[in-house]
């Protein structure tokens, strides 16, 4: 998968990057899942699936507090994320 990564097009990179975080995570490299993440936000800072996924990690290791400023940046990045997690909590 990694080699997927370095081998996809340039339009098809930031994607095949996301597709690697998941399985790092699925498969319990979560500290690989971040770096990835993280490396992945400083080359698009805005990608609202990089946010969301580093904020959901930050918040199942204990920051909460981080974990609100990026699942606030992929809110800015992507509103219906926003919809969808009130809706989730029964805001609608």
């Amino acid at each position: 998968m990694e080699r997927r990564v370095k081998l996809a097009p340039p339009a098809e990179q930031s994607r095949a990057r996301f597709d690697l975080i998941w399985l790092l995570e699925k498969s319990g490299r979560v500290k690989d899942a971040r770096g990835q993440l993280e490396s992945l936000l400083k080359t698009e800072p805005g990608h609202a699936g990089a946010n969301f996924g580093l904020g959901i990690l930050l918040y199942r290791g204990g920051e909460v507090a981080e974990s609100e400023a990026m699942l606030r940046k992929a809110e800015e990045s992507y509103p219906l994320l926003g919809k969808a997690a009130g809706a989730a909590k029964g805001g609608g």
